[in-house]
């Protein structure tokens, strides 16, 4: 069976959005509860340059693979069924 290697794209792309919706109600609760002194504001920041920092070299560890090459593999033992005797 061929797939092509794209198809891993998909849950990347649900634990990104999870990512960014959980990171959006991170940030919020830290605008809202500790902002207004420098160690909330340290800690908005250092997640924030973090996440973008992580985003980064994932970029760039996945922007030099072929997405469209083929991914080829078996089911093993699934596909030879036996004849009954």
């Amino acid at each position: 069976m061929t797939l092509p290697l794209s198809i891993l794209l998909i849950p990347l792309a649900l634990f990104l959005l999870f990512f960014v919706i959980l990171s959006l109600i991170n940030i919020a609760h830290l605008i809202k509860f500790a902002a207004f002194d420098m160690g909330g504001f340290w800690a908005c920041f250092l997640f924030i340059a973090g996440s973008a920092l992580f985003l980064y070299f994932a970029w760039g560890l996945i922007s030099s693979i072929d997405w469209r090459a083929p991914v080829q593999f078996s089911l093993g033992g699934w596909n030879q069924i036996p004849s009954p005797q």
